[in-house]
């Protein structure tokens, strides 16, 4: 929506955050994996060195998305 985050916007917050500590860093809503960009900003943010995780309710977590949170680190 028009409040959230461009991608490029979420890669430079994790930049600017990476300058300053490695924190666990959150990923949340509303539904984060609304965001068709959610794995790609959880890969940057792990290759940034930060620990992802993601707060979902889960309802839509199925085998699909199950793995594509594990391979994103």
């Amino acid at each position: 929506g028009p409040d959230e985050l461009t991608t490029r916007e979420a890669f430079d917050l994790i930049d600017a955050v990476a300058r300053v500590a490695k924190p666990v860093m959150v990923l949340s809503g509303g539904e984060p994996l609304f965001r068709p960009d959610i794995f790609d900003i959880a890969e940057y943010g792990v290759e940034s060195g930060f620990r992802m995780a993601m707060a979902t309710n889960g309802t839509l977590v199925d085998a699909h998305y199950a793995a594509r949170i594990a391979d994103a680190g």
